[in-house]
């Protein structure tokens, strides 16, 4: 569902993009119209048919016969330029090469610093850490990412939080975990937010929501910044003298209440990654009207035939001398498997759990 909301929001991030001439504009117009429409469309025959009403609408109106291919938008690469809008930083155009050999230099980076990071830079990746890249560079903009598992969405979200100088934050769930240890994880987040002024990423899974409270409390912070009653008046007044330098030196805001909740909407930007064949899916984000009203959406529908080939290519390319002359027959032979098993439900990650599967059995017989 859209609504004139939408309308006026494109027109609004126009100003984001760093346009040269005219024929630049139409394609920040193209970008941006694809980003707020057809990224919420849940299949790849709706997005083609939204490509085809876009592109005709550009022929006919403004004589534009081309096509906006190979190319992102993004803010890493013009940070220091001033934008239009104060505090909202630019976007500037590159090339999907470029953008290919930036990406895999940025997660060697976040490699050597933290962990192995199992992901492919295919094109749905790519696309999905673009996409998201220009949500979570606007302070304070949440993102919906709804999707099956092993799409790269957990990957993509820590990516970009790495590249834009983001604490990255996800619970840690246990088998004692409960409404008490959730409480306290938001706090935690909300006082790197709204105390100490840490661009923050708070990104949230299915298996972490596990009371329906967790959304309700998630859905009131997106809307409002706040989840009422989470602090006792003997937690609130510490937290909040905390503040009294920073607020002496601003008018805005009358309470110091008031201005720790508009530094953690300034600075908490939350990631739901759902999976939208949950048995609750439709339902929590009927009863969590945040999830659409006030989170960007993207809907991560799965991988394209030729991704799950060069996913498996890639994967098995230290096996292909062993295999010789049967090494593409046995790479169509899983896509053979996986496409049998999508009718029950199979993801990417089933796909994955394939490869390393075959990888290990290989490894263990020759």
């Amino acid at each position: 569902m859209f609504t004139p909301r939408d309308i006026t929001g494109l027109v609004f991030n126009l100003l984001r993009y760093e346009i040269a001439e005219a024929q630049g504009l139409i394609e920040t117009l193209v970008y941006e119209a694809s980003r707020i429409f057809k990224d919420r469309l849940v299949d790849r025959d709706s997005k083609l048919r939204f490509d085809k009403v876009l592109y005709s609408l550009l022929k006919s109106h403004l004589r534009f016969n081309e096509q906006l291919k190979d190319t992102y938008f993004i803010s890493k690469i013009v940070q220091g330029n001033q934008s239009l809008v104060p505090g909202l930083p630019p976007l500037g155009r590159i090339g999907k090469q470029d953008f290919h050999a930036m990406m895999d230099q940025a997660l060697r980076a976040y490699e050597r610093e933290y962990k192995t990071m199992d992901v492919d830079l295919i094109d749905e990746i790519l696309d999905l850490v673009a996409f998201s890249e220009r949500t979570l560079s606007q302070p304070g903009a949440n993102l919906l990412l709804a999707g099956r598992s092993g799409t790269g969405r957990k990957q993509s979200a820590q990516l970009i939080a790495h590249l834009l100088n983001m604490e990255f934050f996800s619970p840690n769930i246990g088998r004692e975990y409960s409404m008490k240890e959730f409480k306290r994880d938001l706090k935690v987040v909300l006082s790197m937010a709204g105390v100490e002024g840490t661009r923050t990423c708070l990104y949230i899974e299915d298996h972490q929501l596990l009371l329906d409270e967790f959304l309700e409390y998630l859905n009131s912070l997106i809307s409002a910044g706040e989840v009422p009653g989470l602090y006792t008046p003997e937690e609130l007044e510490p937290l909040l003298a905390q503040l009294k330098d920073d607020m002496s030196t601003q008018y805005e805001y009358k309470t110091a209440f008031e201005f720790f909740v508009s530094r953690v909407k300034k600075n908490l930007s939350i990631v739901m990654s759902l999976d939208y064949s949950h048995p609750k899916f439709v339902q929590n984000c009927a009863s969590n009207p945040a999830l659409f009203s006030k989170c960007n959406i993207i809907w991560c529908e799965g991988w394209s035939k030729d991704a799950l080939h060069n996913v498996a290519k890639n994967e098995l390319a230290e096996l292909s001398a062993q295999m010789g002359k049967s090494f593409d027959q046995i790479i169509a032979s899983i896509l053979i498997l996986h496409s049998a098993s999508q009718s029950l439900g199979a993801s990417p990650l089933a796909f994955m759990n394939l490869v390393h599967a075959f990888k290990q059995i290989f490894n263990k017989i020759v």
